[in-house]
């Protein structure tokens, strides 16, 4: 089936990053927005208010869609990471 367009994606570095399906959760306030922590083993984002984005499926830039666990397998830090 085709994904809609036009999508919703962010930036890590100078790779696009497809977020296919993602959803609220209770986050950490600790965080500031944009910053990366993983949740569950699964990758995620500081949104404020102590909430949070889990990216469940996802596609890097010249990759399959895949789930966020399995893209977090693939990197070598997540948390280090701030999302553009």
């Amino acid at each position: 089936a085709p994904k809609p367009w036009p999508g919703c994606w962010t930036m890590i570095g100078d790779k696009r990053l497809k977020i296919h399906k993602a959803s609220v959760i209770d986050g950490d306030a600790a965080f500031s927005p944009g910053q990366c922590f993983v949740f569950e083993k699964q990758p995620a984002v500081a949104c404020g208010d102590g909430t949070g984005l889990l990216l469940t499926d996802v596609q890097s830039e010249g990759r399959a869609a895949m789930t966020g666990r399995a893209y977090l397998a693939g990197l070598q830090s997540w948390e280090n990471m701030a999302l553009a």
